[in-house]
Order: C-alpha cells, then structure tokens, then sequence
C-alpha cells in the first residue's frame, strides 16, 4: 500500500512537470499519479481498521489461553487449530477426562440479542442482524473437527463434546 502512495506522488510530480514543460497529454499522468497515492492511502487506513480488529481478538485468544493453561495435566489445550482443508481457525480445542471443548473467544463490546441462531447488534438504536456471527462459527468449527476425527477413525460417539463462545469484555451485554 505504501508502494502506491510513494509511485502516486512520483507519477503525479513527473506528470505535473512534463505535462506542463512538454505535452499536455502527460499532463494525465498528474491524475493517474493523484488516484495511486489517494488508493494506497486509502488501503492502508482500512489496514489499519482491520488491524486494530486482530489485535483486540489476539488480546482475548492471549487471555482465554493462559486461563486454560491453568487446568490440571489431564486437559490438553490446544490453541489456533487449523484444520486441513477447512477455512478460518479455532481458538481452542480442549480435550480432557470430561470431554472436548472447543471454544471461540470474542472480545466483541456493546449490546446484543440472540434469539435462536439469529445474532443482533445495537446500533443508532435499532438491534441489526450479523449474518456471521459467533454462534454461527462456533458450530462449524464443531462439525469440521468431529469430522476431522471421524475420518481419522477416531470415534467421537462417546465422547462429551461442549462447544462454547468465551466473550471477555466487560462491555459486552447480551439480552
């Protein structure tokens, strides 16, 4: 992205000078070279937003993690699993004496509702749907891990599986 703004702002100077030295054609070059560095400017900054999102949710994985590295020596914690062939992660998978736990951790903040598989946030004062939310998530990542096993003829019919969304921030309401 910061290769966009720097050839934006050597395009627009090189375009600004011939085109008025030379030819008013290159003088095209002063818009294309204006667009590239307004782009990479742009890019970064939804960078940067997006950043601050991976941030916040690594601080609740941290979190949730060294919470779990507390259990007793029987649960074994497993952290950012990636399962072949599958899209996205999960954020813990705990296997112990009572069973597999797989847990998403969300550090989400502000008002919710949850009715059945539907999620809703508050915002300029109406509660609106999240087409992916947590409950959502959570539930595939279960499905894809029982399968992961099952293929792996590693039953799973009797085994307690508990499938559970941490949210850890103080601000997070739910209705």
């Amino acid at each position: 992205a910061i290769f966009f703004i720097y050839a934006g702002i050597g395009i627009f100077i090189i375009g600004l000078v011939t085109g008025l030295l030379l030819n008013y054609l290159l003088f095209a070059l002063v818009f294309i070279g204006g667009f590239l560095a307004v782009y990479g400017n742009s890019l970064i900054e939804v960078g940067r937003q997006k950043g601050y999102s991976w941030d916040k949710g690594l601080e609740g994985e941290k979190l949730v993690s060294d919470y779990l590295n507390t259990l007793p020596k029987n649960y074994f914690v497993f952290n950012d699993v990636t399962l072949p062939g599958k899209r996205g992660n999960i954020d813990h998978v705990v296997i112990g004496p009572t069973g597999i736990y797989i847990i998403e951790t969300k550090n989400y903040s502000g008002r919710y509702r949850i009715k059945g598989d539907q999620w809703f946030y508050y915002k300029n004062g109406q509660y609106m749907e999240i087409k992916k939310n947590p409950g959502t998530q959570i539930r595939r990542n279960t499905l894809n891990l029982i399968d992961f096993l099952n293929e792996r003829d590693i039953s799973t019919k009797k085994t307690w599986i508990t499938s559970l969304v941490a949210f850890i921030c103080p601000d997070f309401k739910i209705l």
